[in-house]
């Protein structure tokens, strides 16, 4: 993937939106190689009928907004 294209053309597409409807913030990704499991949930979901087991979280986003870009 061409990065520096995707992002000169996020930024001009975020030149078209108005400022009262910019929002500021920061994204935080998590990743984990095998993604987000807990053998507790497994366990649970067994217990009470589950009979396929469920595939792990393949990722997690923390979205922080900061506040209004005016």
């Amino acid at each position: 993937m061409n990065w520096g294209k995707a992002i000169r053309q996020l930024e001009s597409e975020w030149k078209d939106v108005p400022l009262g409807l910019r929002l500021t913030g920061a994204i935080e990704i998590s990743v984990p190689a095998g993604g987000f499991v807990r053998n507790e949930v497994q366990r649970l979901l067994l217990t009470f009928g589950r009979s396929k087991t469920v595939r792990p979280l393949p990722l997690a986003m923390l979205i922080r907004i900061e506040g209004a870009d005016v």
